[in-house]
């Protein structure tokens, strides 16, 4: 008698585990999860899908259990950062592209101009609240001392 097993797209089985699907199928590529070659009727092709009870299984064993206490609290901060009046750390290294917005007065749509000249270096960041771009605070002092230059009168 054949087993049933309950399959899930590669969607589902991503969403299930909180991941990406790209996170999902590097984890199936290290053996992980079985990949199994399908019929999806929503896209009406042979699409990957995944075992939902092996799915399951990983997410019950990877949950994390409870945190384990610290025997005493740290003596002093690891790391300091100078919050605005609006408490959003713009002592922060690398921010968003809305904080950057904000600290620098830029537009958004200025400083995603700016990226895709390569005037202002960035890194994507892949999918995080946020936007995917950080934006480094040095670059946007050096895009402002530009700009200041640029606007100041030559004798």
């Amino acid at each position: 008698m054949a087993k049933h097993i309950e399959l899930l797209t590669k969607q589902v089985a991503a969403a299930r585990l909180g991941l990406s699907v790209r996170r999902v199928m590097e984890m199936s590529m290290d053996d992980k999860f079985t990949r199994h070659r399908a019929f999806d009727p929503v896209t009406n092709r042979d699409a990957v899908m995944f075992d939902a009870a092996e799915i399951d299984a990983y997410k019950a064993q990877s949950t994390p259990a409870a945190a384990p206490r610290l025997l005493a609290p740290a003596a002093e901060p690891i790391a300091e950062f100078d919050l605005d009046d609006d408490g959003r750390g713009s002592g922060r290294l690398w921010l968003t592209l809305a904080e950057a917005s904000g600290y620098s007065g830029l537009p958004v749509s200025h400083l995603l101009a700016a990226i895709d000249s390569g005037e202002l270096g960035a890194r994507d960041v892949g999918v995080r609240p946020g936007g995917h771009w950080r934006v480094r605070r040095l670059d946007l002092d050096a895009i402002e001392a530009k700009r200041k230059g640029a606007r100041s009168p030559r004798n």
